[in-house]
Protein backbone atom coordinates (compact mmCIF):
# COMPACT_ATOMS: atom_id res chain seq x y z
CA UNK A 1 0.00 0.00 0.00
CA UNK A 2 1.08 3.15 -1.24
CA UNK A 3 1.14 6.38 1.32
CA UNK A 4 -0.16 9.79 0.22
CA UNK A 5 2.06 12.87 0.54
CA UNK A 6 -0.29 15.21 1.87
CA UNK A 7 0.43 18.28 3.52
CA UNK A 8 -1.46 19.27 6.91
CA UNK A 9 -1.94 22.85 7.87
CA UNK A 10 0.57 23.39 11.31
CA UNK A 11 1.01 25.49 13.53
CA UNK A 12 3.72 27.19 11.88
CA UNK A 13 1.82 28.05 8.83
CA UNK A 14 -1.19 29.75 10.95
CA UNK A 15 1.12 31.28 13.11
CA UNK A 16 2.79 33.07 9.97
CA UNK A 17 -0.37 34.10 8.42
CA UNK A 18 -1.28 35.41 11.83
CA UNK A 19 1.93 37.70 12.41
CA UNK A 20 2.17 38.48 8.53
CA UNK A 21 -1.89 40.06 8.98
CA UNK A 22 -1.03 41.85 12.03
CA UNK A 23 2.00 43.52 10.18
CA UNK A 24 -0.01 44.75 7.24
CA UNK A 25 -2.59 46.28 9.61
CA UNK A 26 0.21 47.71 11.64
CA UNK A 27 1.81 49.09 7.96
CA UNK A 28 -2.19 50.53 6.83
CA UNK A 29 -2.82 52.16 10.31
CA UNK A 30 0.71 54.09 10.08
CA UNK A 31 0.36 55.05 6.63
CA UNK A 32 -3.00 56.11 7.47
CA UNK A 33 -2.18 58.01 10.80
CA UNK A 34 0.96 59.87 8.92
CA UNK A 35 -2.07 61.17 6.00
CA UNK A 36 -4.12 62.47 8.91
CA UNK A 37 -0.57 64.12 10.67
CA UNK A 38 -0.20 65.75 7.01
CA UNK A 39 -3.69 66.98 6.76
CA UNK A 40 -3.18 68.94 10.18
CA UNK A 41 0.16 70.65 9.28
CA UNK A 42 -1.49 71.80 6.40
CA UNK A 43 -4.27 73.30 8.25
CA UNK A 44 -1.63 75.07 10.49
CA UNK A 45 0.30 76.50 7.32
CA UNK A 46 -3.14 77.66 5.63
CA UNK A 47 -3.97 79.71 8.78
CA UNK A 48 -0.98 81.59 9.09
CA UNK A 49 -0.61 82.11 5.16
CA UNK A 50 -4.88 83.02 5.05
CA UNK A 51 -3.88 86.04 7.17
CA UNK A 52 -0.61 87.31 4.82
CA UNK A 53 -2.89 87.07 1.60
CA UNK A 54 -5.15 89.77 3.17
CA UNK A 55 -2.65 92.34 3.63
CA UNK A 56 -1.50 95.39 1.63
CA UNK A 57 -1.02 94.73 -1.75
CA UNK A 58 -0.50 90.86 -1.37
CA UNK A 59 -3.51 89.66 -3.65
CA UNK A 60 -6.19 91.60 -5.51
CA UNK A 61 -8.54 90.22 -2.38
CA UNK A 62 -6.04 92.43 0.11
CA UNK A 63 -8.40 94.16 2.30
CA UNK A 64 -5.55 96.34 4.50
CA UNK A 65 -4.15 99.53 3.55
CA UNK A 66 -1.29 100.19 6.47
CA UNK A 67 -2.81 99.04 9.64
CA UNK A 68 -5.97 99.61 8.64
CA UNK A 69 -9.06 97.32 6.70
CA UNK A 70 -10.27 99.19 3.88
CA UNK A 71 -14.74 98.40 4.60
CA UNK A 72 -15.02 98.94 0.73
CA UNK A 73 -12.68 95.95 -0.06
CA UNK A 74 -13.92 93.79 2.75
CA UNK A 75 -17.82 94.55 1.66
CA UNK A 76 -16.36 93.28 -1.59
CA UNK A 77 -15.13 90.26 -0.88
CA UNK A 78 -18.67 89.05 1.10
CA UNK A 79 -19.59 89.41 -2.07
CA UNK A 80 -17.73 86.81 -3.80
CA UNK A 81 -18.34 82.77 -4.45
CA UNK A 82 -16.75 80.90 -1.77
CA UNK A 83 -15.25 78.90 -3.77
CA UNK A 84 -13.47 81.08 -6.47
CA UNK A 85 -12.72 82.77 -3.12
CA UNK A 86 -11.20 80.03 -2.11
CA UNK A 87 -9.29 78.97 -5.51
CA UNK A 88 -7.92 83.07 -5.67
CA UNK A 89 -6.17 82.89 -2.51
CA UNK A 90 -5.07 79.62 -3.18
CA UNK A 91 -6.37 77.38 0.06
CA UNK A 92 -6.87 73.75 -0.03
CA UNK A 93 -9.10 73.64 3.16
CA UNK A 94 -12.65 75.43 4.13
CA UNK A 95 -12.17 78.90 5.75
CA UNK A 96 -14.23 81.78 7.54
CA UNK A 97 -12.65 85.28 8.14
CA UNK A 98 -14.61 87.01 10.95
CA UNK A 99 -14.41 89.85 12.82
CA UNK A 100 -14.45 90.30 17.00
CA UNK A 101 -14.75 94.03 18.93
CA UNK A 102 -12.40 94.78 22.11
CA UNK A 103 -14.67 93.26 23.90
CA UNK A 104 -14.89 89.69 22.11
CA UNK A 105 -18.42 90.55 20.24
CA UNK A 106 -18.85 89.74 16.55
CA UNK A 107 -19.11 92.59 13.98
CA UNK A 108 -21.06 92.09 10.99
CA UNK A 109 -19.50 91.97 7.40
CA UNK A 110 -22.30 93.47 5.00
CA UNK A 111 -24.31 92.00 7.45
CA UNK A 112 -23.22 88.88 7.63
CA UNK A 113 -21.33 86.74 10.22
CA UNK A 114 -17.98 86.26 8.20
CA UNK A 115 -16.73 85.16 4.89
CA UNK A 116 -16.07 81.76 4.46
CA UNK A 117 -17.30 78.30 4.44
CA UNK A 118 -20.85 77.56 6.06
CA UNK A 119 -19.08 74.51 7.75
CA UNK A 120 -18.21 76.89 10.12
CA UNK A 121 -20.67 78.66 12.62
CA UNK A 122 -20.04 81.91 14.52
CA UNK A 123 -22.44 81.99 17.32
CA UNK A 124 -24.60 79.39 16.09
CA UNK A 125 -25.10 80.67 12.84
CA UNK A 126 -23.16 79.59 9.58
CA UNK A 127 -20.03 81.83 8.37
CA UNK A 128 -21.63 84.08 5.59
CA UNK A 129 -25.15 84.75 6.95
Amino acid sequence: MKKKNTQAISLDLILAVFLFMIIITGVFYIVSNMQKGQGSVTVKIESEYLPKMLEENVTANSILEGNKIQAYKLYNLTGKNYTELKTELGMKNDFCIYFVDEEGYLVKINNKTGIGSRRFLINNTPCGE
